[in-house]
């Protein structure tokens, strides 16, 4: 720990980024969790949760996903380090609190066969930590179950997200439901890339990064 503290006291941001990546994919690799502990914690301390989101635990995931494609990494490894992060992820969330707050009230799941939830998990503190009320619904949620929730809960804007490559289909079929059946509500959504360019897809509110959902929660 001494040496590695000393390694960040001399090193500029863009290799303060690369020394804590380098950290938890052997972590990763290792199955150390206190190591990734120990680094999360530092990085936490030393460039705050929203960055070390940004710039150290994304390029991270990103970085694994290409290594487990390549057989780099195993499948075990994988989810070792998804689940790690997870778990802070919440445990940032429950610092903020559940009392009901004046702002507006967020939607907040991944539709049916979604199950990557790190980013939308991040969203949600995100969300938090601006003083607005989330209801959070988890993944892979079938629609039927949002249609319950419509009478109930003052429903002021959606966040849902699709990233796998598989699911254009999903995604039209999420947003026209959406579109009928909570249309008083603003709908926005996190997209594939590859899903951005398409044409039904203009007339949503789209987000493709941190920043620019930073800046629409705090305009």
């Amino acid at each position: 720990d001494d040496l590695i503290d000393t390694q960040l006291e001399n090193k500029n941001q863009t290799n303060k980024f690369s020394l804590y990546i380098s950290q938890i994919l052997e972590s990763s690799i290792s199955f150390n969790q206190l190591l990734f502990h120990n680094t999360y914690e530092r990085c936490i301390k030393d460039i705050g949760i929203i960055e070390c989101y940004q710039h150290v635990l994304l390029p991270v995931l990103n970085r694994i996903g290409v290594m487990w494609i390549n057989d780099k990494i195993s499948a075990p490894q994988e989810h070792f380090l998804s689940e790690l992060i997870k778990t802070k992820i919440y445990k940032e969330i429950e610092k903020n609190g559940y009392k009901k707050l004046p702002k507006e009230n967020w939607l907040v799941f991944l539709p049916k066969n979604e199950l990557h939830d790190i980013g939308i998990l991040f969203a949600y503190l995100i969300l938090k930590m601006n003083g607005y009320n989330v209801i959070y619904l988890g993944k892979n949620l079938p629609h039927s179950l949002l249609l319950s929730l419509k009478d109930k809960n003052k429903i002021d804007n959606i966040l849902f997200s699709i990233v796998a490559n598989s699911s254009k289909l999903n995604a039209t079929e999420i947003t026209n439901f959406l579109e009928t059946h909570f249309s008083e509500s603003k709908i926005y959504a996190i997209l594939n890339k590859n899903l951005l360019e398409e044409d039904h897809f203009q007339k949503i509110a789209t987000i493709s990064s941190i920043d620019e959902f930073i800046n629409l929660i705090t305009k």
